[in-house]
């Protein structure tokens, strides 16, 4: 009988990752620090929000520019995307702006789309809410087959118009913490909201309570990038939020 083929080992520094999804972030930073010492873009790259999480902002542009010269180590866009605005915070925070230039000039050819348009190109201002275009979608919802045949998936379609048009107090009012369909990402945009708007104290514990349930869509993220990236979330973040969020046991795909 043939003898079985060995399976593709695991990277060393996903297996870093998930050891920070364990709460032992220490151990992870320490061991994906020595794995970018020698090179490893990859590790490099989940470095980047560990240390972001630190407020250790001259680190994460050092491993920023490690990883966006060898991007194609991410399996995803994601982790291309979610470094890319880091280093947008990371040049922010240190009132630096030579920074963004300095690393996008680093990216090859083959990311430069979603370079020029997420780490070069500024973030557009806000869209003024289309209060009417929501409430005639509203009325509109319930009469289609879907919703009639399937009713109780009207509550998360209606959330999600409330979004779409950018109809902050219709999305918080139509947020339900207890539906199935409030998923770790529909909190995060409703706690943002919350945050934005001036209601800070009720977005928190929301993440707080799902922190747990995160998963990651790339092996190499360690915690959701939005509480970084997002500026109502960034605003939540105390050190003592953060040390939360690192100590938290999280899901693994």
């Amino acid at each position: 009988m043939a003898a079985r083929k060995a399976g593709k080992a695991v990277p060393k520094a996903v297996l870093a990752v998930r050891r920070s999804h364990t709460s032992d972030w220490q151990g992870a930073v320490d061991e994906l620090t020595t794995l970018a010492g020698g090179g490893d873009a990859a590790a490099s790259a989940a470095l980047v929000p560990l240390l972001a999480a630190r407020g250790r902002w001259r680190d994460v542009v050092a491993q920023a520019e490690a990883f966006l010269a060898q991007p194609d180590v991410a399996t995803t866009a994601n982790v291309f995307e979610e470094v890319c605005r880091i280093v947008r915070r990371a040049q922010a925070e240190l009132g630096d702006t030579t920074i963004v230039p300095r690393l996008a000039a680093l990216v090859p050819d083959s990311h430069e789309d979603v370079r020029d348009a997420v780490l070069l190109e500024e973030t557009p201002p806000r869209r003024a809410p289309n209060r009417a275009a929501f409430d005639k979608a509203v009325l509109d919802a319930p009469k289609q087959p879907r919703f009639k045949k399937r009713p109780e998936e009207l509550p998360r379609h209606l959330w999600a118009l409330a979004r779409a048009f950018d109809v902050d107090d219709e999305l918080v009012a139509r947020f339900d913490e207890t539906a199935a369909w409030a998923t770790f990402d529909v909190v995060l945009v409703t706690a943002s909201v919350l945050a934005r708007t001036g209601r800070a104290a009720k977005a928190w514990p929301l993440i707080s309570a799902r922190l747990g349930a995160w998963l990651p869509v790339d092996p190499l993220q360690p915690f959701p990038a939005e509480l970084i990236t997002d500026d109502g979330l960034f605003a939540l973040m105390t050190d003592a939020r953060w040390l939360e969020v690192l100590k938290t046991p999280r899901a693994q795909r």
